[in-house]
């Protein structure tokens, strides 16, 4: 109760060791004035002198709201006011390291750090609202709606474990569901990535055996075109474009169809290869063969040359016939150089020329008909 003008007028936030006021400006009207009192003894403790020191009583205001916050009452005993806002304050700060935890996947410490929050939050509500620091009422506010709503999503994001205690059975159907679908879908992303690498490694593999065939063939019709005429049995040229025409009409997408070609076309391509080369053989060989004969030819031309210039001279050097010879002077017919004669000293006409042979020994000891 506080005194003035005598009258009273109620304070809510009045101590025990407050004093009423009294304004001694003014002198009341039909009242008795109030004797005085004997006059307080000022005590020498500063804490005692804090306590003792007069407070004035502020009226409500008018329209009977909450008379505003003085801040002379917000210490109780230590002299400090109490820092209510710093529990929303850390509430919020916890909050925003849950929201970090859960961008990251870390959802069981996104869990714990919002569990932390959310009682700080609630009790940083509550002591605003009882200490009317409407200024921190919205943050409050906010740390818990983030807390909450944080710790709600990592319990379900966090994937169940046998350490959970008694799960209920939707619970744990629920989380089933999920390990099984998040299995399926890796499995899935598995399946696809390996299908795809198969994919590429066929059109890898496939473009490598269609590059080969190509070549080969390429290389086939050069040495279909260069071994015209020139090979010994020409079956094999036959066989090499039937297999030129065949795999310039392969169409197919198994690359071991493409690689299976080639095999074939190059041992065509070898059978013409060795047709050539028996060629090349055969044809040396007859022109070796026509070369020693002509060579024997002109020598037996050579020698024939020189035995007619033999005869010839030897019938220019020959003595004139006597006109009267005796009986085996004559010429007995005619006979061939080289051949058996007898007797010896026999004389008769070559068969091959008119020169005339003699029967004498030659080199072998026997008689034979010589010049």
């Amino acid at each position: 109760m506080g005194w003035r003008l005598g009258t009273t007028i109620e304070s809510k936030h009045m101590d025990t060791n407050d004093e009423p006021t009294q304004r001694i400006d003014s002198t009341p009207t039909g009242v008795m004035p109030v004797q005085p009192t004997a006059p307080h003894q000022p005590t020498t403790h500063p804490q005692m002198a804090t306590r003792t020191q007069p407070s004035i009583a502020t009226p409500p205001p008018s329209d009977g709201g909450t008379p505003p916050d003085t801040g002379e009452h917000s210490d109780r005993g230590n002299g400090k006011p109490l820092p209510w806002s710093k529990l929303a304050v850390s509430s919020l700060v916890l909050g925003l390291l849950a929201l970090l935890c859960f961008a990251f996947e870390g959802f069981p410490f996104a869990g714990m750090l919002s569990l932390i929050a959310f009682p700080l939050g609630v009790a940083g509500l509550i002591v605003i609202q009882v200490r009317r620091r409407r200024r921190s009422t919205t943050l409050a506010v906010m740390a818990i709606i983030l807390s909450l709503a944080l710790f709600v999503a990592s319990v379900v994001r966090t994937p169940a474990t046998s350490t959970t205690a008694t799960p209920s059975p939707t619970h744990s159907v629920s989380a089933a569901e999920r390990a099984a679908d998040r299995s399926r879908k890796a499995a899935e992303r598995k399946e696809r990535l390996l299908r795809q690498q198969q994919e590429r490694e066929a059109k890898r593999h496939l473009a490598e055996a269609k590059s080969a065939l190509t070549s080969k063939l390429n290389d086939a019709r050069g040495l279909l075109t260069s071994s015209d005429g020139n090979v010994a049995d020409p079956a094999t040229r036959d066989a090499l474009n039937a297999l030129i025409t065949t795999d310039a009409a392969l169409n197919s997408t198994n690359p071991d169809d493409w690689t299976s070609a080639v095999q074939p076309l190059q041992l065509a391509m070898d059978s013409v290869n060795a047709s050539e080369a028996k060629k090349q053989q055969d044809d040396a060989a007859a022109a070796q063969r026509q070369a020693q004969a002509d060579a024997d030819a002109a020598k037996a031309r050579a020698e024939e040359e020189q035995r007619q210039q033999d005869l010839r001279a030897a019938q220019q050097q020959a003595p004139a016939p006597q006109p009267q010879q005796d009986q085996s002077q004559q010429p007995m017919g005619t006979a061939h150089g080289g051949a058996f004669c007898t007797p010896e000293g026999a004389r008769a006409q070559s068969d091959r020329s008119s020169r005339i042979l003699t029967c004498r020994v030659a080199a072998d000891g026997r008689l034979r008909w010589k010049l």
